[in-house]
């Protein structure tokens, strides 16, 4: 009888689970509106940060899938709820790779369409190549690997590079790690015509110059070993 209840209940909350995300997703929505519209209005340098996870930046609208009291709810993977050109500034830090191939291209194209002309985006995700060397042995880099597991805390094995190498690609909901080639690429088709490449922290430009977050942890080493950071931009009228 206890496991029969114990299985009903279960089959309930799992019947609920949507419902209940869809009413927390109607709620930051209404909430959000009033965020955005007067973080549209109080500035006149707009800037957006996509997948805040409650690090907030001063001057930036800070946006996220499960939004924090100051946050704006967006969906990186759906269409942006911003009109063309709106902004001048776009961050991104490790959130791409948690789109699957396709909305990862869906995502670029909004932020290259609500970017005014010459605005800038700035993508920061793990690097695919780093993990592929450090499998492979094309590099050895034992402190790496040390420090990886430390820092993940996952399983000390026998084949560390393996357990990295599966985890990594699995592991905080991940669905695809570029290479430096992929992500040129995937720019490239949403209809950017510059590409740089920086690394965690540094940016030309002084209003993307020290936003990422991941640069101010203790672990920053380990983030910035297995970072690649692009800027783009489209052409200015």
């Amino acid at each position: 009888m206890l496991m029969d209840a114990i299985k009903r209940n279960s089959i309930l909350a799992d019947t609920l689970r949507p419902t209940v995300r869809a009413i927390r997703r109607s709620q930051w929505r209404r909430r959000s509106r009033r965020v955005i519209a007067d973080y549209l209005r109080s500035h006149s340098v707009r800037k957006l940060h996509i997948g805040a996870d409650g690090v907030s930046l001063d001057g930036w609208l800070n946006t996220d899938i499960r939004p924090a009291p100051h946050e704006a709810y967006l969906d990186a993977a759906q269409p942006f709820p911003f009109e063309d050109g709106s902004f001048q500034y776009i961050t991104s830090e490790h959130v791409i790779e948690h789109l699957s191939y396709e909305e990862g291209l869906r995502m670029l194209r909004e932020c290259r369409r609500i970017l005014t002309p010459g605005g800038r985006v700035r993508i920061v995700t793990p690097d695919l190549r780093v993990y592929i060397d450090m499998f492979t042995g094309t590099v050895s880099d034992q402190q790496f690997l040390a420090d990886k597991l430390a820092a993940t805390q996952w399983p000390r094995t026998a084949s560390r590079a393996c357990m990295i190498l599966n985890l990594q690609l699995r592991e905080w909901g991940h669905q695809f790690i570029y290479d430096r080639v992929s992500l040129r690429e995937s720019l490239a088709i949403a209809g950017f015509s510059n590409v740089g490449e920086t690394v965690p922290g540094v940016s030309e430009d002084p209003n993307l110059n020290g936003v990422d977050a991941r640069d101010q942890l203790p672990d920053r080493d380990l983030n910035a070993y297995e970072s690649m950071v692009f800027e783009a931009w489209g052409k200015a009228d």
